[in-house]
């Protein structure tokens, strides 16, 4: 099919990434796209901007497989993304103000009856995340002022050469969930974390770790952890 030629995929791409930019009021890009309308959809070159330009994600491929129709006023419902060879950045804002994907978040949301202040969320799931090659970085209020002497700035932390498989993905505002069945990565203060498992839990106060096992260079752990 048409479809399956690069040139095609490019020229989707390109209207894709004009679309979005314009939606989101930000720029979007993306180099080529290829889709089946019933199950997935594979993109090439991603890059997205906030308002603001700053960096939230670029990426080499990010492919995704659903069941049913994944986005509604309600949210995104995902079965399974796959992504390689990336950089994303997540900022944290100041009390109730969400994250750094908020413009995204917002545009989908809908006002209900003028009679009822209350908002329909919109929610993000995934039932599997793979992460191939990605670097992370999470900038939580404050990061700025934060003073430390040595190991992770927990306030502006740097993960690279992340591997990992996820399942029962959520974001709710500033909410996520997930249990996190292998994750392995390299911190630029030298901390390596060779296996992570557990259940995570991160909301605008903390992130929790349960059921949760770790193997780092010099210890294996099991418990639970918070990180206030």
């Amino acid at each position: 099919t048409l479809v399956n030629y690069s040139v095609v995929q490019q020229i989707v791409g390109s209207v894709a990434s004009t679309y979005f930019s314009k939606e989101w009021n930000t720029k979007v890009r993306v180099q080529s796209l290829s889709f089946n309308i019933l199950d997935h959809i594979t993109l090439r070159g991603i890059e997205l901007y906030t308002p603001e330009g700053d960096t939230v994600y670029v990426g080499e491929k990010i492919s995704v497989r659903f069941d049913e129709l994944p986005i509604s006023s309600k949210g995104l419902k995902l079965e399974r993304v796959y992504m390689k060879n990336a950089y994303y950045c997540l900022e944290k804002y100041p009390g109730d103000n969400g994250i750094n994907l908020n413009f995204i978040i917002n545009h989908y949301k809908k006002e209900k009856d003028d009679d009822d202040t209350t908002r329909n969320r919109f929610v993000i799931s995934v039932n599997q995340l793979t992460l191939r090659n990605i670097e992370y970085m999470m900038y939580l209020p404050g990061y700025q002022d934060f003073e430390y002497e040595h190991g992770v700035n927990v306030k502006a932390m740097n993960f690279k050469n992340i591997n990992a498989r996820m399942k029962n993905i959520r974001v709710d505002a500033s909410y996520i969930s997930t249990r996190i069945e292998s994750f392995s990565a390299e911190e630029v203060s030298g901390f390596n974390l060779h296996n992570l498992k557990g259940n995570a839990y991160v909301s605008p106060n903390a992130i929790t770790l349960t059921d949760m096992e770790v193997e780092t260079d010099f210890s294996k752990l099991n418990g639970s952890a918070s990180l206030l």
